[in-house]
């Protein structure tokens, strides 16, 4: 009863938040609509995320695409439209990813990849500051295409907000045993670029493990 009650609450509030959304992005209808006047172009076009988990549905289904980008100036004007990390309730997530690559591990681009992970604590004296600036140091790195020879590995970027830690992630390409320099050399930038405290906790992780079990396999076989 008490678990029908929690799903019943977190439906409500996944409907409620899309409601809301939609009437606060209702001046971006169509997410290839962009503004045709001079800017600084990005290298890469690059897509807004939302996601609010709901254990009654797929995560596949939580996932709503809000805006691409296409100049620094598209960028900025609707990155400041947004609440920041900080200011967002427990299963809320944003993402910025590739145009072209959703943030699904199911994404051909994302299937063989794997993440870097910044943990931060609810309890940390000043989360709130750290949790915003890692995310916006991690976008700019992003569109700036500050991986230099390496920015063909990265596929987008996830901040999720949660009980009692909260992640701000960077996607790869590859995270298989083929590419370790690279993973690493990719860990290093992610490091410097957030200045990441060193209280806070850093590790990468494979999308689908199973996927690197099975090459092994067939390597010895």
């Amino acid at each position: 009863m008490r678990m029908e009650r929690k799903k019943s609450f977190m439906i409500e509030k996944y409907h409620d938040f899309m409601d809301k959304r939609h009437d606060q992005f209702r001046t971006y209808p169509d997410p290839e609509d962009h503004d045709s006047s001079p800017g600084h172009p990005l290298k890469n076009a690059w897509t807004f995320w939302c996601c609010v988990r709901d254990p009654s549905r797929d995560r596949g289904e939580c996932i709503e695409e809000l805006k691409t980008v296409y100049t620094a100036e598209e960028f900025f004007k609707f990155y400041n439209s947004l609440p920041r990390p900080s200011a967002l309730e427990c299963s809320f997530d944003y993402c910025l990813f590739r145009k072209g690559i959703q943030p699904t591990w199911e994404d051909p681009n994302n299937a063989a990849g794997g993440r870097w992970m910044v943990f931060v604590n609810k309890n940390k004296e000043n989360r709130n500051q750290v949790i915003d600036h890692y995310w916006i140091w991690l976008l700019l790195t992003l569109i700036g295409e500050h991986f230099d020879d390496l920015g063909g590995e990265i596929c987008g970027a996830t901040v999720r907000i949660r009980n009692d830690v909260d992640k701000i992630s960077l996607w790869t390409r590859n995270g298989s045993a083929s590419t370790p320099k690279v993973v690493l050399n990719i860990g290093d930038i992610f490091r410097k670029r957030l200045k990441v405290s060193e209280d806070d906790s850093v590790k990468y992780r494979l999308h689908r493990p199973e996927l690197l079990d099975q090459k092994k396999r067939n390597r010895k076989s």
